[in-house]
């Protein structure tokens, strides 16, 4: 999860738990709300991610790469 002054984003996988834990936690969907609760967007990215954050003008992920972790860099 990360937010900023306007919106609150969510790591989302529709996938079971189970089928979620053997990916190694990573998802490819981030999803965008306001502040109150409305759903804004849904960013769907090319790749898998582990994790991400927010500023106020991109979204910077951290994919993994067979043994090594890159960074990402999207605009909003």
């Amino acid at each position: 999860m990360s937010v900023n002054k306007d919106y609150i984003f969510l790591l989302f996988s529709g996938q079971s738990y189970n089928n979620y834990a053997e990916k190694g936690y990573t998802s490819n969907e981030i999803l965008c709300y306001n502040w109150t609760g409305d759903k804004v967007k849904k960013y769907q990215l090319p790749f898998d991610v582990l994790y991400f954050c927010v500023d106020c003008e991109r979204i910077y992920c951290i994919g993994e790469v067979k043994d090594y972790y890159v960074c990402y860099i999207f605009k909003i």
